[in-house]
């Protein structure tokens, strides 16, 4: 079984359709499942993490571009 992380719930429905993970996006989304919370079934374990990103320091800025138009 290989391991997939996503930030989100609906990220996974880029990735995979809802038979392939036996539960559909609302039905995801329905059951709130907070920090801690876990959803198993035959095809899929779906646990909510908190994870860690580094922020950007200014994220509109191109490297190398001057301020000036």
């Amino acid at each position: 079984m290989l391991d997939y992380y996503f930030f989100s719930a609906s990220a996974i429905f880029d990735q995979f359709t809802a038979e392939q993970v036996g539960i559909s996006q609302r039905a995801i989304y329905a059951m709130h499942l907070s920090r801690g919370g876990r959803y198993e079934n035959a095809l899929c374990a779906i646990r909510v993490v908190h994870a860690y990103r580094k922020k950007q320091q200014n994220p509109h800025r191109v490297a190398g571009a001057s301020n000036n138009p």
